[in-house]
């Protein structure tokens, strides 16, 4: 009988230790501006917490809100993963012991890509000569090509195989996507 109060005494001062030890969550929701950026942002959006070697992600709410529960006392990095827009912003938490901690992080999404129609330069290559435009929608070209697999013109008149004047895009129209394509690196942006 006395080892079994023992052993729930240390069982109980164990449990104690770790719950004090604990932050027990952390909370928070995007803020928007304008009605109109929470139109145009995806229907997930996730909220991703590290800290030592552990990553944890929840998927925010309709209205941007997201909560992490059981935490240990540490310092945190949160982040957020949105599909169209790559985000750079990195929030370091270091809640006190116990301390429920509730943060409202104001968010304005902005495209990482430029409009620009001037050529740019590769951001791998730092050159110019092989970017070439993305094309985006349905695109459609007529080929002809004779019976020994050569490409011709409409006369039959063989022609030299052209280098791309366009990189294609896709079907899928978004609100950001890049506008440049480089060749020689296979990169977008």
């Amino acid at each position: 009988m006395h080892q079994i109060k023992i052993l729930l005494l240390i069982l109980l001062f164990y449990i104690s230790h770790t719950v004090t030890a604990q932050a027990e969550k952390i909370s928070g929701k995007l803020v928007m501006n304008y009605n109109s950026q929470k139109i145009d942002l995806p229907k997930k959006i996730y909220a991703i917490l590290k800290y030592k070697n552990k990553k944890d992600s929840i998927l925010l709410s309709d209205t941007f809100e997201f909560e992490f529960n059981n935490l240990p006392k540490d310092t945190f990095k949160l982040s957020f993963s949105i599909r169209n827009y790559p985000i750079n912003k990195l929030y370091i938490i270091r809640p006190k012991d116990t301390e429920n901690y509730k943060i409202e992080i104001p968010f304005t999404p902005v495209c990482p890509y430029t409009t620009s129609k001037r050529k740019h330069k590769c951001p791998t290559c730092k050159k110019r000569n092989q970017v070439i435009p993305i094309t985006y929608g349905f695109v459609v070209g007529i080929k002809f090509i004779n019976k020994d697999s050569h490409e011709v013109d409409r006369k039959g008149k063989k022609i030299k195989p052209k280098k791309n004047s366009s990189f294609p895009g896709g079907c899928v129209i978004t609100d950001c996507q890049p506008n440049w394509y480089c060749e020689r690196d296979q990169t977008k942006f």
